[in-house]
């Protein structure tokens, strides 16, 4: 509806980035949960194939056979919303069940809506898997910064109590700019602003938004 115009730079710039994050390699395979018409799913999938690794695509989202299928096919990694993990968190039996063929998933990536910490916090003391929250949006191709994959266990859970976003990811420079474009100080509010290969050529048929949106040379982000 916002009518983002990505390019093919921009959907691979990320997935590139994306594969460096969280570590992507030929041996991963990823199960997609969200519909493919989100830029999630969108970046997902081309982040996979584009180190030689697998997609496990299901029908739908489903809260009692997630764990089931994540053992099934052998995945290394998907990518959720909060509300699927608030709903996984519930499932500790269907978990269980599976236990010895789910070693195999390393990471868990969540964001695309607010993230609770709390609930994070629940599910990686239940099953011992990292969920590593990133942060973007459709105009930045899906992910400008991300948990860092290499923190300490206690430094994970620290930023995962203060509900961080990360750091930015490659091809990306982020920075949080006050109303008259210039950089906020420590603590101060501002409009986080992204820039790099990652972003939207426009907004497809909307002059008006998309030079808003370009004020002083970032895309801003609205948040």
């Amino acid at each position: 509806p916002k009518g983002a115009l990505l390019t093919y730079t921009s959907l691979f710039a990320n997935a590139a980035s994306i594969a460096e994050w969280l570590q992507f390699g030929d041996d991963d395979r990823w199960m997609v949960v969200l519909p493919l018409h989100h830029i999630n799913s969108t970046t997902f999938v081309n982040t996979t194939y584009s180190v030689g690794g697998t997609v496990v695509l299901v029908p739908a989202y489903s809260k009692s056979k997630f764990w089931p299928t994540l053992a099934q096919h052998s995945v290394t990694g998907t990518s959720v919303v909060p509300t699927i993990a608030f709903d996984q968190v519930g499932e500790e039996a269907a978990y269980q069940a599976n236990q010895q063929k789910l070693s195999q998933v390393r990471r868990i990536q969540i964001g695309s809506a607010p993230v609770q910490p709390t609930t994070v916090l629940q599910f990686v003391k239940k099953f011992g898997i990292k969920l590593c929250q990133g942060y973007g949006q459709t105009e930045t191709s899906l992910r400008s910064t991300g948990l860092p994959m290499d923190l300490a266990e206690a430094d994970y859970l620290e930023m995962v109590e203060r509900n961080s976003i990360g750091t930015e990811l490659a091809f990306t420079n982020v920075t949080v700019l006050r109303a008259d474009g210039n950089e906020a100080d420590s603590g101060e509010v501002g409009d986080i602003c992204v820039r790099g290969p990652i972003i939207m050529q426009e907004y497809l048929d909307n002059q008006a938004a998309t030079e808003e949106a370009f004020k002083f040379d970032w895309f801003h982000s609205g948040d």
